[in-house]
């Protein structure tokens, strides 16, 4: 057995019952690496300080056995970033289907809608309300 395959079952082994890593670990992964970019062109030792805070966090959450309470901070994440998300995900649907497809709001209930790009008068019923309503698109 190579050493390279003796040190991967030992990091298995180790690993073995511990909660490892999230979608909460990755984004603190991604704020320390951004505060070490900044660290690099502003040598700051508060910057620096938070820096091993966000480590520790990361390690302690990694190395964490206890599941429950990590789920659950995890939970609070995506709880609490849910709209940031949302509207990223729009963003970039619009951006794939822009080319393809209009996109507009129910005038009833605010509801994205989402029309093929064609050109004239169109009689159109919202899924969500139920809304019917007439839209006319030019060219």
């Amino acid at each position: 057995m190579s050493l390279f395959s003796r040190l991967r079952d030992a990091l298995a082994r180790f690993m073995s019952g511990r909660y490892g890593t999230d979608s909460l670990n990755r984004s603190l992964i991604l704020i320390w690496l951004l505060l070490a970019i900044v660290n690099v062109f502003f040598h700051s030792l508060v910057i620096y300080v938070i820096e091993l805070v966000f480590c520790f966090v990361v390690f302690f959450r990694m190395l964490s056995r206890n599941y429950v309470k990590r789920q659950r901070e995890n939970a609070a994440w995506y709880g609490m970033t849910s709209g940031i998300r949302g509207a990223f995900r729009r963003f970039m649907i619009r951006r794939r289907d822009g080319k393809n497809f209009h996109f507009f709001k129910c005038p009833n209930c605010k509801a994205p809608i989402r029309m093929p790009r064609k050109v004239g008068r169109f009689n159109i019923r919202c899924n969500k309300c139920g809304h019917s309503f007439q839209k006319e698109f030019k060219k």
